[in-house]
């Protein structure tokens, strides 16, 4: 797979001895406080929490980590706000737009990072290459190119199948790409709205797929899914779907094939600007960063309980094959 951009060779241990702690929170919309844990068995927290070790911050020795999460709940996103502005911390690492949008407008005094799909698009940044204010981060979306390789992926490992299933397209624009991809391949793409995040709102999505007759399924990303994510995979093996998604996470609960950004190297990422902005860079000095290293994993326990062998040359391109 291709590479990211390199991180810097020599490891610049230049945090601060002695004094008191620096704080940090890391804030994410949904799912349990423990998965941003080095321990929460998540590889982008693990990666953050080793790469700024290297880089002089450790987590109880000279750094404090504040942990929050909204588990969902928009309504609870000013609510977490004022709860981490009150501690004032010295950066926020957010892992959504919404959230750090309301940091934000809300600190504007605070450094955040953000990891969010695409920070142009929804206003957070004006510039990539030169953030405003006080935000930057890391982007995990790559544009709609990549859902036109999840559809070849789907084919491939799957050959045959006409109808496929888009679940929660956050573009037009990527819909229109991933229609063009599909229609060279001769393959038909319907995308099927949420209409919410309640188990039921995913059931009456599948039941939808499942009356157009969708033959597989492609999951673009989305801070609501990786909350259900068991929920959507178990509901793809009931119905039969082989599932394609950006997100290991979804492949390592029973989905087919994830083809998405390293989230270790993303980790790696983060914590870098976490660390340029304790050692006293400022948000507008660091740009926003865009992901090059990508990760193919393969799910063969699923892929042999929907009837499928995955062809060789895709098993031999594959970054991790699950058993």
């Amino acid at each position: 797979m291709a590479g990211m951009i390199a991180l810097a060779a020599a490891p610049p241990a230049s945090a601060q001895e002695s004094g008191r702690p620096r704080r940090i929170a890391l804030i994410q919309m949904a799912g349990p406080v423990d998965a941003l844990s080095a321990s929460g068995g998540l590889p982008t927290w693990r990666a953050f929490s080793e790469e700024l070790r290297r880089r002089g911050y450790e987590e109880g020795r000279n750094l404090a980590v504040e942990r929050r999460t909204a588990e969902g709940f928009a309504e609870r996103w000013p609510e977490v706000v004022q709860g981490v502005v009150s501690l004032k911390p010295d950066l926020v690492v957010a892992n959504t737009f919404a959230i750090a949008d309301e940091f934000k407008h809300t600190a504007p005094s605070i450094p955040i990072v953000a990891h969010v799909l695409d920070p142009l698009e929804y206003g957070l940044v004006t510039s990539l290459a030169r953030p405003e204010a006080n935000v930057t981060g890391v982007t995990s979306d790559v544009g709609p190119v990549i859902l036109g390789k999840q559809l070849d992926l789907l084919i491939t490992a799957a050959p045959g199948i006409k109808k496929v299933a888009v679940l929660s397209a956050r573009r037009a624009h990527a819909m229109e790409a991933l229609a063009a991809a599909a229609a060279s391949a001769g393959v038909t793409v319907r995308e099927i709205p949420m209409s919410g995040t309640r188990p039921e709102d995913y059931q009456d999505a599948f039941q939808a797929m499942r009356r157009d007759g969708a033959e597989g399924l492609i999951l673009v990303a989305g801070v609501q899914h990786g909350f259900n994510g068991r929920l959507i995979a178990a509901l793809s093996a009931r119905h039969g779907l082989p599932l394609v998604t950006s997100h290991r996470f979804f492949t390592e609960v029973g989905g087919l094939i994830s083809y998405g950004v390293d989230p270790s190297e993303l980790g790696r990422r983060l914590a870098y600007q976490v660390a340029r902005l304790l050692d006293g860079a400022k948000p507008a000095d660091l740009p926003f960063e865009q992901p090059s290293t990508f990760v193919l994993v393969l799910n063969l326990k699923t892929a042999r309980r929907l009837g499928l062998t995955i062809p060789p040359t895709l098993l031999a391109r594959a970054d991790e094959v699950i058993e």
